[in-house]
């Protein structure tokens, strides 16, 4: 999954360039963290989120630490939720029929064969 994929030097931990580049292409922001507020705070995020998952302190962060619950993968899922739009109340139409009103049906005899177009 997403953390074999982002461990690019394949060693088997992921290091904070590794997290943040991964959520950067995640979120489709290739532009270099100079030039791009977005990937800056995804990398401030990282590191707000870092010491609270690295529960060894070895500064990478192992599967075990992705994985378990309230990991860097939770904690993930937690801070980069899309938006949640807001709801608009349905309208509801309703469409009183008078029992006057005649169920119009219609059909035009548009050709000269008789048939119905």
């Amino acid at each position: 999954g997403w953390f074999m994929h982002w461990d690019e030097d394949g060693s088997g931990v992921l290091e904070r360039n590794e997290v943040v580049r991964g959520l950067a292409k995640a979120f489709r922001s290739d532009i270099p963290s100079k030039l791009c507020k977005k990937r800056l705070r995804m990398r401030c995020i990282v590191e707000e989120m870092w010491p609270l998952v690295d529960t060894d302190g070895n500064d990478r962060i192992t599967l075990d630490e992705f994985c378990k619950p309230w990991g860097l993968a939770d904690l993930i899922m937690q801070k980069f939720q899309p938006p949640k739009a807001p709801r608009t109340p349905k309208r509801r139409v309703t469409r009183r029929q008078s029992r006057s009103e005649p169920n119009w049906s219609c059909s035009t005899d548009l050709s000269d064969d008789g048939r119905n177009d």
